[in-house]
């Protein structure tokens, strides 16, 4: 969406942040929905096609795929939905606000709010790589001397490159609504 779409007023990037914050939860009230589903449920529907229509284009698809997937690999698969829930949510906040900022020339309002860090941190954390290990510190903290971000009572540090680190939904659903209010409150 951010790669996308960028707001050229506050008004407009209020709207885009409402946009990403409703489809966030829009996959994960999907999500929930899904798992509770069965495998008998989606097992019965293999073999049969199941329609997936998107605007004027459609494609059958057979779902023994994902019965057999299901039964042997839900874990991973709920993981690997909820990792790309989490990236879309971080990442499309993080790029439409910082976008903005610069654009506008709002970029010390940014710089100056401490989770903004925590925020750009956790974006890197799930851009690159595989979405769950800190990979690298960035280098303009490094040049600061900032070893440690902090947001509410999460900390990220500089000691846990390679590590793998983590946000729930709760977490995830608090910092929109934290770079929200900074949106709304602070920005013009």
């Amino acid at each position: 969406m951010a790669d996308e779409v960028s707001a050229d007023s506050k008004e407009h990037l209020i709207s885009l942040l409402n946009a990403a914050r409703a489809a966030l939860l829009y996959g994960f009230f999907i999500e929930t929905l899904a798992h509770k589903l069965t495998n008998v449920t989606v097992a019965a529907a293999a073999g049969k096609a199941f329609r997936f229509e998107f605007g004027d284009a459609s494609v059958n698809l057979d779902l023994g795929i994902l019965a057999g997937q299901l039964t042997e690999f839900e874990r991973e698969i709920r993981g690997n939905y909820y990792l790309q829930l989490e990236h879309q949510a971080i990442r499309t906040f993080y790029e439409l606000v910082y976008t903005y900022c610069k654009r506008s020339n709002q970029t010390s309002a940014y710089a100056s709010e401490p989770f903004m860090q925590f925020a750009r941190v956790w974006r890197n954390v799930v851009s690159h790589g595989d979405g769950a290990v800190l990979r690298e510190w960035p280098g303009s903290l490094k040049k600061k001397g900032v070893t440690t971000v902090r947001w509410r009572n999460r900390v990220l540090m500089e000691s846990q490159v390679g590590s793998q680190v983590s946000l729930n939904i709760v977490d995830i659903i608090n910092l929109q609504e934290d770079v929200y209010a900074f949106c709304q409150e602070k920005l013009q």
